[in-house]
């Protein structure tokens, strides 16, 4: 991944968004400016908040490795569908537990990829801005918008799938940390989008 699909830091109010560490978006490396990045394992994840320009900014660092890894999770996931019409009624709790936890892990990684689409839209928008072209600056609005929308019910349908099910201190603490640094970050970006529509107007 280059550093195109994470936009750049605008002084408008919203959250940038830059997907990919240092070691695979320049972006990472100068919003950062610091050396210290925490190695992503094979199936990992780094979440950073921080401010860039005065401005509220999140870099979400991925292994390429946990997006391939989906295809497996699918096929777990649809093992356990197949197991849980053998399984007695005193464990299917058990196994719906586990089918739950699977959608979460296949929405997260959708997630993650919705976030990429996002930052792309928003870059190819920012470019339309420059050229002040209303009617690509309109079309590249509504790709935008639609990248948000469809990132926000993934993060949706990603934070339902756990909650019904949620067990213990670990699911709970899941469940706080992507409404915090998956959902809201996307909620407050398809709401400055749509703000932004209206101004327009």
């Amino acid at each position: 991944m280059t550093s195109e699909p994470s936009h750049r830091s605008s002084a408008d109010g919203h959250l940038t968004l830059i997907v990919g560490g240092p070691e695979n978006n320049s972006a990472a490396v100068h919003a950062l400016n610091e050396p210290n990045w925490p190695k992503v394992s094979d199936q990992g994840i780094v979440l950073k908040p921080f401010t860039l320009d005065h401005q509220p900014a999140l870099i979400i660092g991925v292994s390429e490795d946990l997006v391939q890894d989906r295809e497996g999770y699918r096929r777990a996931l649809a093992a356990a569908n197949r197991a849980i019409q053998k399984t007695s009624d005193r464990g299917k709790s058990y196994v719906q537990y586990w089918i739950e936890r699977l959608k979460f892990g296949i929405g997260y990684i959708n997630c993650i990829e919705a976030t990429k689409a996002l930052a792309n839209a928003k870059h190819q928008l920012d470019l339309a801005r420059e050229g002040a072209d209303k009617t690509e600056i309109r079309e590249k609005h509504r790709e935008a918008v639609s990248c948000a929308e469809d990132g926000l019910q993934t993060s949706v349908e990603m934070l339902n799938s756990l909650v019904g099910v949620a067990r213990n201190q670990s699911d709970r603490g899941a469940i706080a940390v992507m409404s915090e640094y998956v959902y809201r970050p996307l909620r407050q970006e398809l709401r400055q989008l749509q703000r932004y529509h209206k101004e327009q107007e």
